[in-house]
């Protein structure tokens, strides 16, 4: 079975500008909450119990996968927060999270709509961990929760922290959530990769912190044995921040790799720059792929995004297959009516990036198939390399359009 795992320590290492990262986020947030309660004031904690509440709903818009494990997490700690304290006033930890559901609600029903095909499934005998890889993986965290009842904090939050991390990791490795991209050996990917860092990040960060702020000499030696010993991954990440390329060191809008090339570059400022419309790109099958990145970094429309994407959100669009096969004859310069077909679905804009700028057949017979339609705007330097868009006409000979915004 390929079972990965993204920790918070491999996040920040690489630098991933990922949905992951929001999830640790919101997580920290949570506990920070959780050990912050008991020592505030009711005032204080009627405000801090609201902003745990809103971090379910926004765990949906953050990261998805890790929505309901977020849920466990305040709604175990809630529970046991009210057994211990006799008060069961819910009051404030539920108006945040009713807030966080009106303010996604036009982004939820989306979700809803798309995400409707994924069921919790059991995991078969033949996909669970290999029990020493598992070991290898997770000692920490058992570690960790071996020593706290050691420490004598079974009945303390770092017991809490202890059960609640453990009856999920237990649950992850018994349950699964296919969703319907990765199959066979692949099939626990996405649920592995996604729970198993949220478990392993949240429980060694929340108990180890909990044993060393105990009493216990046995705890906190425990506690700090652990933490130096995974640490050493700093090694690793510390060679990585050292001896990769650096180029685009404190660049994370994301575009400066796709601006390397000047004539490219000069070509994505202008589309950010450019009045509203819709934007067609080429569509590139490999994956991760650079379809939709200009619209997307310009903050425009495509007329198609990702397809890949597109499978696993919208399962229900029959036209999409032969919307593609339309785009991929017109890229080529093979498609019959060019301009029909991009003022019929009101294309703005047409990028013709570095990826296709070798292309001078291609070029050549779009230039001439929508050239009355569209003018083209270059921004290559090079011989016989075209960099740039080609930009609607108005008014447009096809098709009933309103007239673009200034």
């Amino acid at each position: 079975m390929r079972l990965p795992i993204e920790t918070f320590g491999y996040q920040y290492a690489i630098g991933g500008y990922h949905a992951v990262l929001s999830g640790f986020l919101l997580q920290f947030l949570a506990l920070t909450i959780m050990a912050a309660i008991p020592r505030s004031s009711k005032a204080v904690r009627t405000r801090l119990e609201f902003v745990l509440g809103l971090t379910v709903p926004l765990a949906l818009c953050c990261h998805a996968w890790v929505f309901p494990l977020q849920a466990a997490l305040v709604g175990a700690w809630t529970l046991w927060d009210r057994r211990n304290s006799g008060h069961w006033h819910l009051l404030a930890p539920a108006a945040g999270a009713a807030a966080g559901v009106l303010l996604l609600l036009p982004f939820l029903a989306g979700l809803g709509a798309g995400a409707g095909y994924m069921q919790v499934a059991l995991v078969t005998s033949d996909a669970h961990a290999p029990i020493v890889q598992f070991l290898i993986v997770w000692w920490p965290l058992l570690v960790l929760a071996f020593a706290v009842p050691l420490a004598g904090q079974a009945r303390s939050f770092a017991g809490f922290l202890t059960l609640l991390f453990l009856a999920l990791l237990i649950f992850v490795e018994f349950f699964s959530a296919p969703d319907g991209l990765y199959r066979d050996d692949f099939i626990r990917f996405n649920p592995s990769l996604k729970w198993w860092g949220w478990i392993y990040t949240g429980g060694v960060f929340s108990i180890s912190a909990a044993l060393l702020a105990g009493m216990s000499r046995v705890g906190r030696i425990a506690a700090a044995s652990v933490l130096v010993l995974i640490s050493v991954f700093a090694v690793d990440a510390g060679r990585c921040l050292v001896f990769r390329s650096h180029a685009f060191a404190g660049k994370i809008d994301g575009t400066s790799f796709y601006a390397q090339d000047r004539s490219n570059g000069r070509m994505l400022r202008y589309l950010t720059d450019a009045p509203p419309g819709i934007v067609l790109e080429k569509i590139h099958e490999d994956f991760p792929s650079d379809t939709g990145i200009y619209g997307s970094f310009a903050q425009k429309p495509n007329l198609v995004g990702l397809p890949y994407a597109l499978g696993v959100w919208k399962k229900e669009l029959p036209e999409l297959p032969a919307l593609v096969a339309k785009i991929d004859s017109f890229y080529a310069g093979t498609f019959l009516d060019a301009a029909r077909f991009l003022t019929d679905h009101d294309v703005r804009y047409v990028v013709w990036s570095i990826r296709e700028s070798k292309d001078i057949d291609a070029w050549k017979s779009i230039m001439q198939a929508i050239d009355t339609d569209y003018r083209w705007m270059e921004f290559s330097t090079t011989p016989k390399t075209h960099i740039g868009l080609w930009i609607r006409r108005w008014p447009p000979r096809y098709g009933v359009v309103a007239e673009p915004r200034s």
